[in-house]
């Protein structure tokens, strides 16, 4: 029997890497449909020395915002301005000549505001502080009741093999230290799809309830594929991790600089390696069902400065009409 405290250990992981990332359940099948003409949100704020847009797929949780801001002074520089989000400081950065900032809302933000602050001057102007409120709408994220869950063995055992808890506590310790990197900015404008076919199966932090059991959100997009069907990266980056998983599968994470992280789950292989510098739609991957999945498809998930939101969102912010 395997001690207790290695139970333990792979409950823990199974309930909050497991179900977070990939729904892996035996139902119909579905598909959700894809805005690509979706029009975009704008709030925008004129001041005596600067001004700013915020712009979002909608202002919802879950979503990205980018904030373009631009200084009527030609001698305020990029470095005069400090920006915070719930009141940590998200920093500016130069993509084609425009100063950009993005902005992360939480999935689990409350209908509410979210303070934004905009610090500007020089040291021999002093810095003068603005505050905006952001109204944040109710989520809209989908609730499905269903009556069962199918999972291979290996995942609902009650006792697992030391060595297998050993690799699962391995693969975390991995994760922990890719999505630490830090790294300069490396966007080339719009993001892009990661498979040819834009098929949803699993839309952004759907919740299952099992038998009036409330389920974990799933923490990414389930695009439908085939075996074998080439995955691309949809922005360019530096590999940071790219390996076999025990949750996961064959897992790669995409470093794009200024902590924004893509990620690829349940790959039938991995074309790259951790080091390698990839570009925006560049082959990087296989369509699979390695990890916990039960059939083929490809996870796809974001992060930027620790937390999760809908690829998609990222997806439909035109950084090129941005920067124009």
């Amino acid at each position: 029997m395997i001690k207790s405290k290695y139970q333990t250990i792979f409950f823990i992981f199974f309930i909050a890497f497991g179900f977070i990332f990939s729904p892996i359940f035996s139902e119909k099948k579905k598909n959700y449909k894809t805005n690509h003409s979706i029009k975009l949100e704008e709030i925008h704020r004129v001041e005596k020395d600067f001004e700013f847009v915020l712009t979002s797929r909608k202002f919802f949780p879950g979503e990205l915002v980018c904030l373009t801001i631009s200084s009527k002074s030609k001698k305020m520089k990029e470095k005069d301005f400090q920006i915070f989000w719930k009141g940590e400081e998200y920093p500016l950065y130069n993509l084609q000549g425009k100063w950009l900032s993005f902005l992360p809302i939480s999935p689990e933000e409350k209908p509410g505001y979210i303070l934004l602050e905009v610090k500007h001057g020089t040291w021999y102007t002093g810095k003068i502080k603005k505050k905006y409120e952001v109204e944040i709408h109710k989520s809209q994220f989908i609730v499905q009741e269903r009556q069962s869950i199918t999972l291979p063995q290996k995942y609902v055992s009650k006792t697992l093999p030391k060595d297998i808890l050993e690799f699962i506590k391995e693969c975390e310790k991995k994760k922990l230290i890719a999505f630490q990197s830090d790294s300069k900015i490396m966007l080339e404008d719009d993001f892009v799809f990661p498979l040819r076919e834009k098929k949803i199966s699993s839309p952004f932090y759907i919740q299952r309830n099992y038998n009036k059991k409330k389920g974990r959100p799933h923490g990414g997009v389930d695009f439908r594929g085939k075996t074998g069907n080439p995955i691309f990266a949809i922005q360019s980056g530096k590999v940071v991790l790219s390996r076999p998983m025990y949750f996961e599968g064959v897992f790669t994470v995409i470093d794009h600089g200024a902590k924004i992280f893509s990620f690829y789950m349940h790959q039938s292989e991995t074309l790259v390696k951790e080091g390698d510098f990839v570009k925006k739609g560049s082959l990087i991957g296989r369509v699979g069902s390695t990890g916990m999945s039960t059939g083929p498809h490809l996870h796809l998930g974001m992060k930027v400065r620790g937390t999760l939101i809908d690829p998609l969102s990222a997806i439909a912010l035109k950084l090129k009409a941005l920067t124009i």
